[in-house]
């Protein structure tokens, strides 16, 4: 289980190749892939499952092959469809590592325009279509494999061969007015990040939130595909698995201090998200790492 990030700061890849690739194969039907934002641009194809997605002010739904695309501080998530599993492939990418340190042609003509929003970009490429899914296993392959000397330069390339594919299709547009509801969304959800160990209640976030209740509810679940529950339970759930990996206190101790009131409700929740109980999992996870030792 990886840990729910609201905004970003990990790195991506390193400082003189910020570039890395992911592979997550959900089991549980729960989510695919929480909401949050950064920096950095990304390339996302679903490799199983059908899926419901949230990008921006864009909600739609995306079948196995699907090439999505998201762009920077862009408030994105995915989840399956309900009782679905879902795979998906992810290339995420600081857009700096195209451009030289000067004002060179790639910067002004394709990607300050497309941050400051004087672009505009399909979300989503369908399996067929042939240029971009095939740039895109390409540099995935590269990243996967990262074999020879020139290893970075062929990634370089391939990330440039990819974007080009992008802005192939891109179109000028006036600036887009920034969008204060996902704005508000990603006020509430730092906050919920940041204070999920205290006692949360819809009043007061949809107070933070600057809406009724109703509206709130109705607004977060577009936004982050759960409800406010769902989504405080899954910060604080990925909070406690951290502590069961990585220390030996005890489950209600973990409970208590990760916003859970009572270890019988942690426990069941726990169960339902991950599928065995908090013991069980930290014993799994001891034997994993056992195995590798």
């Amino acid at each position: 289980m990886q840990k729910t990030e609201l905004r970003e700061n990990r790195r991506h890849g390193d400082a003189f190749l910020p570039i890395e690739h992911y592979e997550m194969k959900r089991q549980d039907g729960y989510h695919a892939l929480d909401c949050h934002w950064h920096r950095e641009m990304e390339f996302f194809r679903v490799m199983r499952g059908e899926i419901q997605v949230q990008a921006g002010n864009s909600f739609f739904r995306a079948e196995p092959g699907t090439l999505l695309f998201f762009g920077s501080e862009e408030l994105h998530a995915a989840a399956p469809l309900p009782g679905k599993d879902c795979d998906y492939r992810a290339i995420v990418f600081d857009p700096e590592m195209m451009c030289s340190a000067g004002g060179d042609s790639v910067r002004m003509e394709f990607v300050r325009p497309l941050l400051q929003g004087e672009l505009a970009v399909p979300r989503r490429f369908a399996p067929e279509d042939t240029p971009i899914q095939k740039a895109f296993d390409e540099l995935y392959t590269l990243l996967e494999k990262k074999e020879g000397k020139t290893y970075p330069l062929l990634i370089k390339a391939g990330i440039l061969k990819l974007f080009a594919c992008l802005m192939e299709r891109s179109v000028p547009q006036k600036q887009a007015r920034k969008s204060e509801t996902a704005d508000r969304m990603k006020q509430v959800l730092s906050y919920i990040g940041d204070h999920y160990k205290e006692a949360l209640t819809l009043e007061e976030l949809s107070r933070r939130c600057g809406l009724c209740q109703g509206h709130f509810c109705r607004v977060f679940r577009q936004y982050t595909l759960k409800t406010p529950v769902q989504y405080i339970n899954t910060v604080r759930l990925d909070a406690a698995a951290q502590l069961l990996r990585t220390t030996d206190r005890k489950v209600l101790d973990i409970a208590l201090d990760t916003g859970f009131n009572s270890v019988s409700y942690f426990t069941g929740v726990f169960r339902d998200y991950v599928g065995v109980t908090p013991t069980v999992y930290r014993k799994q996870v001891q034997q994993k790492e056992g195995e590798r030792d």
